[in-house]
């Protein structure tokens, strides 16, 4: 583990003392970072259906995250980009795309709505 965040440029001694944000696991591009994240994220949600909860552009905008814009993250991450502009989409949908601009949507959108 130490040497995996050595590799990634994040301070081992620091997460261990009282962890670290969740943006720079997701900026690491890593498979083991990402899903570090994911699994934080379903373990914060334990018992909350994440198929519940809608993800809209709004919340998608509001994260600041899909730089490249809407439909070109939705399309990169296997979302149908339609149904994301008319309904909006789940959040277990998002989640389970793996992607990090996906799943800190998904973190700043639980955050938004449990205050």
């Amino acid at each position: 583990m130490r040497r995996w965040f050595n590799e990634q440029g994040l301070d081992f001694r620091a997460f261990m003392a009282a962890g670290i944000p969740a943006e720079d696991m997701l900026a690491t591009q890593d498979a083991r970072g990402i899903n570090v994240v994911r699994r934080t994220i379903e373990r914060q949600l334990i018992g909350v259906d994440l198929s519940s909860i809608v993800i809209t552009l709004d919340d998608a905008r509001a994260s600041r995250k899909c730089a490249e814009g809407m439909e070109t993250f939705a399309v990169r991450v296997g979302l149908d980009w339609r149904r994301f502009v008319l309904e909006g989409l789940s959040a277990a949908d998002l989640v389970a795309t793996g992607d990090p601009e996906a799943l800190e949507v998904v973190r700043q959108a639980v955050r938004a709505r449990n205050g």
